[in-house]
């Protein structure tokens, strides 16, 4: 039963790395509401990953499980700030400059590998 948990977890973790690639490629063109809904969508995804990677090999020794991990996510670590000084931009009733979001696109890119799922 524990190991079927687990594994639903690890699926959980999969489906949300995707949904928020997906967010995030669609940021640029987000109004000031909804990128900061993504914004939050996205700190939450980081807080999961850091406490998946920490917990998950203390689960899978304590009961004994063999399972493939993901490959998880690496943030880099200007991205955070990046990603609030643009959802600030769009607040404030302007956009966020081009150089701004193609930083965004080029460390999201870096930072996730899709294609593993």
């Amino acid at each position: 039963m524990i190991y079927l948990l687990f594994l639903d977890l690890l699926q959980v973790y999969k489906v949300f790395y995707i949904l928020v690639t997906e967010i995030l490629d669609r940021f640029n063109s987000m109004q000031a509401e909804h990128a900061k809904k993504a914004f939050i969508v996205y700190q939450n995804f980081v807080s999961l990953t850091n406490v998946m990677r920490n917990k998950a090999d203390e689960i899978m020794r304590e009961f004994d499980f063999n399972v493939k991990m993901p490959q998880y996510y690496t943030p880099e670590a200007s991205l955070v700030e990046t990603l609030r000084s643009c959802v600030e931009a769009k607040q404030k009733g302007g956009s966020a400059s081009s150089q701004q979001l193609e930083k965004v696109s080029n460390q999201l890119r870096g930072g996730m590998n899709r294609d593993q799922f």
